[in-house]
C-alpha cells in the first residue's frame, strides 16, 4: 500500500518527544515501512525522524490553511489511505476523496472535533476501550479499538535505584507537582522527564518542589528507557481522563511498576500484576502505593506488558483496517454490522 501519515503540526516530528501521538507515528510509520508498503509522513517543518521519509509543511498563517496546503501534497504524492494522527477539525474534515483512518489519540472534549469525526464517513481508532466508550457515547459508532504498542527494548535485571520517574508533559493534567510529593514522601528522589506545556504552572506548583531533583526537559527514547529500567517506580497521578497513558506503558516493558491514579484509560493500562492505582486526588493514598507497587516482581511487570503492548499487534491490526479502507471494504463491514 502507498500510506500517507499525517502528524500533529502542533510541533515537529522527532525521536525525543514526550508527545505520545508523536510517538505512535514513528513507531507505526517506521513498522510498516519495514513490511515494504510505500509510506510519507506528512508533518510541521522541523520534522526529523531516523529511516522514516517526512514531508515538512510550512505553518506560516493558520492551521486551517497549513493543512489545507498538507492535503494538497498529500493528494497530490497520491496515497491508496490516509493514518491521520492529528487532533484539529480540518485535519479530519479537509480530508476529501481520499480513504482515511483517523485515530482519536484524546477523548471528545471538542464539539468541533466530535462533530467533524461524527460526519466522517472513513473509520475511526480509539487508543483504548475507555476512550471508545466515550467516542461512542458522543455519536462516533464507528470507533474500533487499536491500543498503542511499545517497541522491543534493551534490558537487563538489575536492582533499581532509589528515584520515582516522573516522565511526559509538565502540565496540571499530569500532576507532576503531586508525583514530586509523593516520590519524596516514599523516600525516594524525583526525576522529571518532559516538555514543560504550562508555564505559570510548572513556576507557580513544580519549581518549589524541584530543589535536589534531576530534571530533563527531554532525552532521546533510548535514555527514557534506561530510566526507567533503573528507576524504583513510575509515577502517574494524572489529572484528567488519560486517553492511554503511554508513559506508564512503556514503563511495565521496561519492567518498571507504576503508581497512579485510577482515571481513564489507566486500569486498562496498569493491571494489578503492572502497578498499583489509587482514587485519583488522593496523595496520601498515592505515597502509600508507592511501596507496594515496588514489591511487585519487575520480571513479571515486564512479561506482562510485552504481552499487553506487542508492537505487531498494533501493526497488524493498522495493515489490516487500511487495506480494508483502501479497498472500501471498511464500508461494506459497517454496513454489514
Amino acid at each position: 500500500m502507498r500510506i500517507a501519515f499525517v502528524a500533529p503540526l502542533v510541533a515537529p516530528l522527532c525521536d525525543a518527544t514526550s508527545r505520545g501521538p508523536h510517538v505512535i507515528v514513528g513507531d507505526l510509520a517506521r513498522a510498516l515501512l519495514a513490511r515494504g508498503h510505500d509510506v510519507m509522513v506528512f508533518c510541521a517543518q522541523g520534522s526529523f525522524l531516523s529511516d522514516v521519509p517526512t514531508a515538512p509543511i510550512v505553518i506560516d498563517a493558520s492551521v486551517s490553511s497549513a493543512f489545507q496546503e498538507l492535503y494538497w501534497h498529500v493528494r497530490h504524492w497520491g496515497p491508496d489511505v490516509i493514518a491521520q494522527h492529528a487532533f484539529e477539525v480540518d485535519a479530519i474534515a479537509l480530508c476529501d476523496g481520499v480513504p482515511i483512518v483517523n485515530t482519536l489519540h484524546a477523548n471528545p472534549t471538542i464539539d468541533e472535533v466530535v462533530d467533524a469525526v461524527r460526519a466522517c464517513a472513513w473509520p475511526a481508532v480509539t487508543v483504548s476501550d475507555d476512550s471508545q466508550r466515550r467516542w461512542r457515547g458522543a455519536g462516533v459508532v464507528r470507533a474500533v479499538t487499536i491500543r498503542n504498542g511499545i517497541p522491543e527494548m534493551d534490558w537487563e535485571r538489575r536492582a533499581p535505584d532509589p528515584i520515582a520517574l516522573i516522565a511526559g508533559r509538565i502540565a496540571p493534567e499530569k500532576g507532576t507537582a503531586a508525583a514530586i510529593r509523593a516520590a519524596r514522601r516514599a523516600g525516594l528522589e524525583p526525576v522529571l522527564v518532559g516538555e514543560v506545556y504550562d508555564r505559570g504552572y510548572f513556576a507557580r506548583e513544580v519549581v518549589p518542589l524541584l530543589d535536589r531533583a534531576h530534571v530533563f526537559r527531554t532525552l532521546p527514547r533510548r535514555r527514557v528507557a534506561a530510566l526507567m529500567q533503573r528507576a524504583a517506580v513510575t509515577l502517574v497521578p494524572v489529572e484528567w481522563d488519560e486517553p492511554f497513558g503511554l508513559v506508564a506503558a512503556e514503563a511495565q516493558v521496561a519492567g518498571c511498576p507504576v503508581a497512579g491514579y485510577a482515571r481513564g484509560a489507566l486500569p486498562e493500562v496498569v493491571p494489578p500484576e503492572g502497578g498499583v492505582l489509587v482514587t485519583p486526588g488522593d496523595e496520601d493514598a498515592l505515597a502509600d502505593a508507592i511501596p507496594a507497587a515496588r514489591s511487585l516482581d519487575r520480571i513479571m511487570v515486564r512479561e506482562s506488558a510485552r504481552d499487553r503492548f506487542d508492537m505487531d499487534t498494533m501493526v497488524d491490526a493498522y495493515e489490516e483496517l487500511l487495506a480494508e479502507t483502501a479497498t472500501g471494504l471498511a464500508h461494506v463491514r459497517e454496513a454489514a454490522a
